[in-house]
Formats: structure tokens, sequence, C-alpha cells
């Protein structure tokens, strides 16, 4: 890098160094500090080696690989300078006004970085990184601009080997974004979005009606199908970039139920099932009956009291002839049925421990039983139907490998771990492996965690704003050099 003229520096992040006394100190959002200490009689140089020397270290733990503002504040002169560290050189150097005509100058500065596409040329106007090209058929003329959001700074704790250096970030609701086919789908408001998990650029928006509070993939409806609820009342589905159809409930007295993302209204003697198109499907179930796997197939339900298994495919009183669980530990059900991806999973209360019980279903029929000891399944579990993973009250549980590896209540799951805070620090996962997961000092439970992790390591986290006066958003970290978190 060059050590003449002032790169172009995005907003964010910026390091703040403090001098005190003999004492430099760099901070940056999400609780990285370094420190330098200097002598009384220290020279220029010397000075300038301890500035740089922290910011440095926290850009390196923050995984910035460019050239980022310092902010050096002088407590004792009361003076504050506008710096900027050279990554390749480890120093930091002094901003230089750029020497051209004010006009020219205000001309050369756009606000964000834009693609522009003219027919079937397309040229990029890039600043602060390549945002990739869009292509059009040749006969339209139309311009067409498309705009990537730029570089952020996550301002709490980011999870070990990520720093808070974010590609991109997005004002979003505080619901938990998905990861679908190369794209990132979230909620705003009232609607489902989408965008290019590469860049961040929006692809589509779609208005539910109503404020959401929960976004999930409905696994049995489809990979690309996508359910959007505010509460137990407002439910809205589709197939991800179509039309969100809002659900209509049979009846006032209709409870909903999530299978494996997949809403699910019960009746007295009937399960509802939609479509992607929002077409609600009768289905007859048995009495004391719960739905547990939503398939093309039909609808597997289990009777918590007597431990048979029917496979519904339609609405006729005649209902098919039923299975038994097969429990390998004996015992009884005790009331907890949770459906993961095409398995369902049963909790059993044993003579001598509880445990759970996995069945597959596959065609028509119920295959390959698994019992996982020693675990209890909650009536609540969190669930990634496509890992076939659950977290439940002590453990979180890989249903097709049954694995069960133990964790202490509280802790969150998310891209494929249980997230452990508190004393224990430990990202959990379903292999046994345990990793402390939170940087330095940080230690708070609500630090963020990975809903997803790119291909290429970054990960995309949800930071849930503590008041009205901030707003959620979604960011795209950048996993620290030389660690490994492909999933």
């Amino acid at each position: 890098m060059s050590n003449t003229g002032t790169p172009f520096l995005p907003s964010f992040p910026v390091i703040t160094v403090h001098r005190t006394g003999d004492q430099f100190e760099a901070a940056a959002p999400g609780g990285f500090t370094s420190t330098q200490q200097v002598g009384q009689d220290a020279t220029v140089q010397q000075l300038n080696a301890a500035v740089s020397a922290c910011a440095a270290a926290v850009a390196e733990v923050m995984a910035v690989t460019k050239p980022v503002r310092v902010t050096v504040v002088d407590e004792e002169r009361d003076a504050r300078y506008s710096m900027w560290l050279d990554i390749d050189a480890q120093v930091v150097r002094p901003i230089e006004r750029p020497k051209v005509p004010r006009k020219k100058l205000l001309a050369s500065w756009p606000r964000q970085r834009k693609i522009l596409v003219f027919g079937s040329l397309a040229a990029v106007l890039a600043v602060s990184g390549a945002v990739g090209v869009r292509s059009m058929m040749p006969q339209q003329q139309e311009q067409v601009v498309v705009s990537a959001p730029g570089a952020a700074q996550l301002p709490v704790a980011a999870p070990a080997g990520w720093g808070t250096y974010a590609d991109y970030a997005v004002d979003a609701s505080p619901v938990n974004p998905l990861l679908l086919d190369g794209q990132i789908v979230y909620a705003s408001g009232s609607d489902v979005k989408r965008m290019e998990a590469e860049t961040g650029i929006a692809t589509d928006s779609k208005d539910t009606g109503f404020q959401i509070t929960n976004l999930y993939q409905a696994y049995g409806l489809g990979d690309d199908v996508i359910a959007a609820s505010a509460g137990t009342s407002q439910v809205a589905v589709g197939h991800t970039g179509g039309q969100m159809h809002r659900l209509e409930a049979p009846s006032d007295s209709a409870k909903l139920v999530w299978v494996s993302g997949t809403p699910v209204y019960t009746t007295v003697g009937f399960v509802h099932v939609p479509d992607a198109d929002g077409n609600l499907h009768r289905y007859s179930a048995p009495a004391d009956s719960v739905p547990a796997v939503v398939t093309p197939d039909g609808v597997w339900m289990v009777s918590t009291v007597s431990a048979e298994v029917w496979l519904i495919t339609d609405d006729s009183p005649n209902l098919p002839a039923s299975q038994k669980l097969s429990l390998s530990g004996g015992g009884e059900v005790t009331g907890d049925v949770v459906g993961v991806g095409n398995s369902f999973a049963v909790g059993v209360r044993g003579e001598n421990q509880d445990y759970i019980q996995v069945f597959d279903t596959a065609g028509r029929s119920l295959v390959g039983t698994r019992m996982i000891p020693q675990v209890s399944l909650s009536a609540n579990p969190t669930v990634d139907p496509a890992r076939h993973i659950l977290l439940g009250t002590n453990a979180v549980v890989d249903i097709t490998s049954g694995k069960a590896v133990p964790v202490s209540g509280g802790s969150r799951y998310g891209a494929g771990y249980a997230w452990v805070s508190g004393a224990e620090n430990q990202r959990v996962s379903v292999t046994g492996e345990k990793t402390p997961w939170l940087v330095g000092k940080n230690n708070s439970s609500s630090a963020v965690i990975p809903d997803a992790v790119l291909p290429d390591g970054r990960a995309v986290v949800l930071f849930r704003a503590e008041n009205s006066r901030e707003s959620s958003r979604i960011y795209v970290l950048r996993a620290r050099e030389g660690d490994e978190n492909t999933l």
C-alpha cells in the first residue's frame, strides 16, 4: 500500500485511541481493546508507534482487512486527530485532504455503491468494494439502478471466529433471518424481503399485511416455501420471491401448531394443512392425536395416549390402519412429540430414565427407530429441520445420527451449534466439539450468535435493538483470517 495519499475510508468501523498520561488505549464497539505504555520522555516516533500498535491489535481481532478510520483523542490536551490505519504497514497515518476543486470533489463522492445497467451494457461503479454485475435483455433501454448496502460496524461483541467488521448491514425486524438458495430472507415490518447473500443487493419484497414476529422455512411444503406469522393469530405462506398468502383459520376454535416450520390448524377430528398458495386442505384426525410430520404423501399423526401412528392422506372418516410405536427401552410416551424434517421424535418416560425415540418416515411406512438415552424432550424445543437437529432442555441432538451432546439450560441454537453463555462460554456442536465463542471479557447472554454461515465463512447475525430509538439490523460479518467457520 502506498504511503502517500488517503485511500477511500468507509464510515465504519472506527477505532478510537485514547491517550491518558503515559498510556494509550484503543477501543472499538464490541468490547475490543488494546493498550500500550509509553515513557514520560517518549519521542514522536515512539508515540506514533504506540498508537499504531494499539489500533493494529484491535483491527486484527475485528478481522478488518482494509484501511480503517482511527480517531486519536489526547485527554491531556483536549485534542482529537483524524487518522487512518494502513493495514499492510500496520501504521497509523494522517488523513490528507484531496487537492481537487470543491465542485469536482463533491461530484466524485457518491453516497452509496450503485450498479448502473444500460440495455445489455453493465457498468459497475464500486465504492468500498465490488458488488457484482447484472445483465438485461438487449432490447431494454431503461436505466436500472440497483443499490448495495455499505460496510458497517457491529455494535456488540461478535462470536469468536468472526470480527465486528461487516461487509454490509441492513435494517430489519427483530426476527431471525433464513438462508435459502444463496438468498437471505428476512422480515422488515410487514414485509418478507430477500437479498443476495454475497452482496446484500435486494431482490424482492412481499407484504404480508401484518407485523411479522416469526419467520420459518415451511419444510413440509417444499424447500423454497416460507411462512411468516404474528403470534398465533396471523399466518402467511408463499414461495420465496412469490406472493405471500394470508391464511384464514378454519374456525374460531382452531389451534395453530408448527410442524417443522409448517403451520397446521387443528380442530376436533381434523387437521388443516396449507399449500404454498394459501389453500387449506382438511384431513381426518384420530382422537387424541397430534400432527408430527407433514409430507407430500399426507400428514403423520401420533397418539400420545395409545402410542399409535397414522398416515392420513384424505378427509375420509375411515381411518387407515395404524402402526404401533415400538419403544426400545419400554415406558410410556410423555406427550411431547416434535417433527424434525422427515422424522419425528417422541419423549418417553422409561423405567429407569427418560429418553427420546426417533422415527423416520419413508414413503408410507415407519422405518429405522433410534433411541437416544438420557435426553428429555421439552414441549417447545428449537428445531433445525434442514439439518435434522433439535435443541431440547438438556442436549443438542442430531436426529439422523442419534448423537446427543449435553448442554446447560438457557442455550441458544444457530447455524448448527448450541451457544452456551455465562461461565461456560461454549459453542457446542452435535459431534461433541466444544470451543469458547465469546472474545475477551465479553460474556453476555445478549451477544449475537450466527443465524447462518455463508460458504465463504462469513456469518449472518441479527442484532436486536434494546430500545425503540435504535434499529435492529442484520450484519454479514467477516471471518477472522485463519479461522475455519464454514459449515
